[in-house]
């Protein structure tokens, strides 16, 4: 049936109304992408430190509104007869369109968001007994952590990782009349750039400092290092090298659990682990076509960053089983919490009996944290994540203090500290809830020459 002059005037009204909406739409999201921009923000909020790297975020909502914004323009202009939307030809340059934001967007996201130093692959080189180490025989540079001291901001700091994995030079098979201190910790006790800010360094110069002159400190934290890592790189490459004391310097990924593999003293990120042993393995064809689409799914920046940022949903997580571990090890119960506390009391009394066998000193630092630092300083406030968290911190780490000194009885020749509130100035020292400043670092290794001299001393054969 032909239409009437009336109706063909309607319908172009309606159509006009459309393209007149789309090109509105699309300016005014263009607008808002112009706009919201880092520049703009940093005028309305003068506490706003611009970084790109750090603020990708805006950036990319900045891009995905102009680049929405553009596609509803340009909808608008490709014809003013409705129908033509569903054409193939529209279709195809929607489809193009969007493939090609897609691509610059993934593009984008890889360039510049920055990825965690301590995620960086030389610092989780895979290694038997101890799950990773850091690449050994191995250097590479980076940019200066300005947050462990802003003095290095701008400037090139390179790490450098003997046969073990460890930072620095490994001892010497002859100690001659060296005092040998092997530090072992987490990335709390990696930390310091370069080397001679790091905490194990700092222990050594204030012993020096204090007339005990052949005293050497072995850097030898890695980062994640729970306790258990701890004990089996001390049974697998410290008693090889006959220190005379050992520094555990500990206590706080022990708390890992609560964000990544629940199981209590397991490796943060074994449950990665596992899941990868079972797909290359594939002899329990655990992995579906859910899994598999996880797996590639999550290799995508733009991706990630839409589930995990914007939707608040964690690939990994899923991807892991990390929620059917917790099911499994009833996360958040008073027991699994229990068990964590023992798992670390464990650990250090097996430590412990070793020291005795091994003939040399076992000192334990139970690490300081954000949480139990008064007054917080800065944006120290910020760093105790959620209630729930801190409840659980406050819960296990007192007792994991009280389960240190009662271990203490049992072994006299060896020490146990305390250093929960170490850090108890009016300054800020944190720049997470456990990694502190090398004003910080030097505070601590300060604190340990202190109570460590009068042992040292004595085997050193010091008055």
């Amino acid at each position: 049936m032909p239409r009437t002059r009336a109706g063909s005037k309607n319908e172009a009204k309606r159509n006009l109304l459309r393209v007149r909406l789309h090109r509105t739409v699309g300016i005014l999201l263009i607008g808002l992408a112009i706009i919201y921009n880092p520049f703009t923000v940093s005028a309305f909020y003068p506490g706003y430190v611009f970084n790109f790297g750090i603020n990708t975020q805006i950036y990319f909502i900045e891009f995905c509104l102009a680049v929405m914004g553009i596609l509803i323009f340009n909808l608008g202009l490709v014809r003013k007869n409705i129908r033509s939307y569903a054409s193939r030809k529209n279709i195809a340059f929607v489809v193009i369109f969007l493939l090609i934001i897609f691509v610059a967007a993934e593009l984008t996201l890889r360039a510049f968001t920055p990825t965690s130093f301590y995620t960086e692959e030389p610092l989780f080189y895979p290694m038997p007994y101890i799950m990773h180490a850091n690449r050994p025989n191995y250097e590479f540079c980076r940019p200066a952590n300005a947050m462990l001291d802003e003095s290095n901001a701008g400037k090139e700091m390179c790490y450098s990782f003997n046969e073990l994995g460890f930072r620095g030079e490994l001892p010497s098979e002859d100690k001659g009349d060296e005092y040998r201190i092997i530090f072992l910790g987490g990335s709390a006790a990696f930390n310091g750039e370069p080397l001679e800010n790091s905490i194990a360094k700092k222990l050594e110069k204030y012993l020096r400092e204090k007339g005990l002159a052949n005293v050497k400190a072995y850097n030898w934290g890695v980062t994640s290092y729970n306790s258990a890592q701890e004990l089996s790189v001390l049974v697998h490459d410290a008693l090889d090298f006959h220190p005379d004391m050992v520094v555990v310097y500990d206590g706080a990924n022990e708390l890992q659990q609560y964000f990544y593999d629940p199981r209590p003293g397991y490796p943060h990120a074994y449950a990665s682990t596992e899941k990868a042993i079972q797909f290359f393995s594939n002899e329990t064809n655990s992995l579906d076509i859910p899994d598999l689409f996880l797996l590639a799914v999550r290799r995508l920046q733009s991706i990630r960053f839409l589930t995990e940022r914007v939707f608040r949903s964690d690939l990994d997580y899923r991807f892991t089983g990390i929620y059917e571990l917790r099911e499994h090890v009833g996360y958040g119960t008073p027991e699994w919490e229990n068990e964590i506390v023992r798992t670390y009391a464990k650990n250090i009394d097996k430590m412990s009996m070793i020291s005795e066998s091994g003939n040399f000193r076992l000192e334990v630092f139970l690490q300081p944290l954000v949480h139990f630092k008064e007054p917080l300083v800065g944006n120290e406030a910020d760093m105790l994540s959620s209630l729930d968290f801190q409840r659980f911190v406050r819960s296990a780490y007192p007792a994991m203090a009280a389960d240190l000194e009662a271990i203490s009885d049992s072994y006299p020749e060896n020490e146990y500290y305390d250093f929960r509130d170490i850090l108890n100035y009016d300054k800020q020292f944190f720049f997470d809830y456990i990694h502190i400043n090398h004003e910080g670092n030097d505070i601590v290794g300060k604190e340990m020459a202190d109570r460590l001299y009068a042992a040292v001393a004595e085997d050193m054969g010091v008055e």
